[in-house]
């Protein structure tokens, strides 16, 4: 039993380096991580890398837009949210 068992993470930028990192030891503690990435072949190679409990979203966090999204698609999952 990991020290994340049903918990949800959002990682922005998560295709890469330390992001990428943190996504796949949060999915090793048992978390589902979504991670984002302005592109789209770079996020499904992470996502294919991680494996399991991973949802890539492409998104670009600069946009004000990209909050909406993951409030869409994050609200269903109930809450509370930190870090918004």
């Amino acid at each position: 039993m990991g020290k994340l068992d049903g918990k949800v993470a959002v990682i922005t930028g998560g295709t890469s380096g330390m992001a990428l990192a943190g996504a796949k030891l949060f999915v090793d503690e048992g978390a589902h991580v979504f991670i984002s990435g302005r592109r789209k072949g770079a996020l499904d190679e992470a996502v294919k890398l991680i494996g399991r409990n991973v949802t890539g979203v492409q998104a670009d966090s600069r946009t004000p837009c990209t909050r909406s999204k993951w409030l869409r698609l994050l609200g269903p999952l109930g809450g509370p949210f930190r870090g918004f």
